[in-house]
């Protein structure tokens, strides 16, 4: 019936037994704030993989979970030693992080204009923000309108008083 078609696709079903498919199960993700590299120098970045060798070290590798050669392993034993593995290899990565980044100091600068016209804007967005979060994030309806406005309106005064300083910065040089 397809063999010679002047159409771009050929139809066709896919029936998925859902049976099949792996039930999740819980695992570390507190949302706790993640490393920025970017931010990281050379000897941050030694610190931390030295402090994750450490961390790692004292994790137990259930041999005979992971040597299991069943993709489909049902086995109790096995998916709760996979389990407390994962989450102590996170919990290690996330403690060499946090302790590789301890007392860093963040350098602040004041911005000219940004107290007379942008920080309340900027509060009222990140209020907004979490409002928004906390209705799960909706792609549309008034919490997701008051969320788009909030953001443009504290995104529009940044660019604007940036736009300011650097001609203002530019005249003056």
């Amino acid at each position: 019936m397809y063999d010679v078609s002047d159409e771009d696709h050929i139809p066709f079903k896919v029936y998925i037994n859902s049976d099949n498919i792996p039930k999740l199960t819980s695992s570390i993700n507190n949302g706790r704030a993640k490393i920025k590299w970017n931010n990281m120098t050379d000897n941050d970045i030694s610190k931390y993989c030295m402090l994750t060798e450490r961390c790692l070290h004292g994790i137990h590798i259930p041999t005979e979970a992971v040597g299991c050669r069943d993709t489909q392993c049902t086995n109790v034993n096995h998916i709760e030693s996979i389990n407390k593995m994962y989450n102590d290899i996170v919990s290690s990565l996330i403690q060499a992080g946090e302790e590789s980044s301890q007392n860093k100091k963040r350098s602040y600068t004041n911005k000219p204009g940004w107290a007379e016209y942008v920080d309340s804007l900027y509060d009222t967005s990140r209020e907004v923000r979490h409002m928004w979060v906390n209705a799960g994030k909706p792609r549309q309806g008034p919490v997701y309108d008051l969320h788009v406005k909030s953001k443009a309106r504290f995104s529009s005064m940044l660019y604007d008083l940036s736009r300011i300083m650097k001609m203002h910065y530019a005249k003056r040089h």
